[in-house]
């Protein structure tokens, strides 16, 4: 499974709107519509998420957040006109990553 995600970390794809589990970028007050490692806050959930990683035996768990962020502004810089549709929920999704930026980043 890991090594499938290697060979395929290049391909990314925003996730159809039917898929948003943080529901935040709808409802920006709101928490997560699912738990994160018993938590649904994502605020909360940064350490769990460490936790988590260490239990699934995840090597170097920060570097490979580190990397999804990185992965993230890459794909928003290069998706102009779906940003541009719907500013509202980049702006949710940019918002929910900076804590983990601080972080993390």
């Amino acid at each position: 499974m890991l090594e499938t995600c290697r060979q395929h970390c290049c391909e990314l794809l925003l996730a159809p709107a039917y898929d948003i589990v943080n529901t935040t970028a709808y409802i920006p007050q709101d928490v997560l519509a699912l738990d994160v490692v018993g938590n649904k806050t994502l605020f909360a959930s940064r350490q769990g998420l460490l936790e988590f990683a260490q239990v699934c035996d995840v090597a170097r768990p920060t570097e490979v957040i580190r990397k999804q962020l990185q992965a993230l502004e890459r794909l928003l810089a290069r998706s102009t006109e779906l940003c541009e549709q719907a500013p509202h929920v980049v702006a949710a999704i940019r918002q929910c990553a900076v804590p983990f930026m601080q972080t993390f980043g």
